[in-house]
């Protein structure tokens, strides 16, 4: 399943659950504290605004694939290297920790020898929206994407993360 459509399917849940039929997209969105996808489920958390509610569980089944997509580099992408590593290292730390390779960030961070500040920093690169990661790859968008222009938290929405 395409992570936008999660995404619809997460935001049309919660406008039906919490009765927010009028809302923007983003306001329902500043309402999550987190989302949680598991193999048979998806677990969404919501933020101490919505007091006494408890987390909202939408049935789900992962679509296993082994297909990956491969993104040719255009003759002009002036790409930030240091974003593509830190964005591929994001991938593979994320692999770890859910593959159950590692239990926690910390040993995770003991095991590559970063402090874990380090580890949760670099893991929301794991999380751009698609289109975000596309550009920093083709280098599409290298004078106004790098490292340092990522913002440290990022939104869960990836429309939200376009916008910024």
């Amino acid at each position: 399943m395409p992570a936008t459509e999660i995404e619809q399917l997460i935001e049309r849940t919660i406008r039906e659950r919490l009765n927010l039929a009028h809302t923007a997209a983003s306001d329902i969105f500043d309402g999550v504290d987190r989302a949680v996808i598991n193999s048979n489920h998806i677990r969404i958390a919501v933020k101490p605004a919505y007091a006494g509610r408890r987390p909202i569980e939408i049935p789900w089944k992962i679509a296993k694939t082994n297909a990956a997509t491969v993104i040719e580099p255009t003759d002009q992408s002036k790409s930030d290297p240091k974003l593509l590593q830190a964005i591929v290292r994001a991938h593979a730390w994320l692999n770890e920790l859910t593959s159950g390779r590692h239990d926690s960030i910390e040993a995770l961070a003991k095991d590559v020898r970063l402090h874990p500040k380090i580890i949760r920093q670099q893991l929301r690169l794991a999380f751009l929206a698609p289109s975000i990661t596309e550009a920093a790859l083709t280098g599409e968008a290298a004078s106004t994407l790098s490292l340092r222009s990522i913002p440290k938290l990022l939104p869960i929405s990836w429309t939200r993360q376009r916008k910024r």
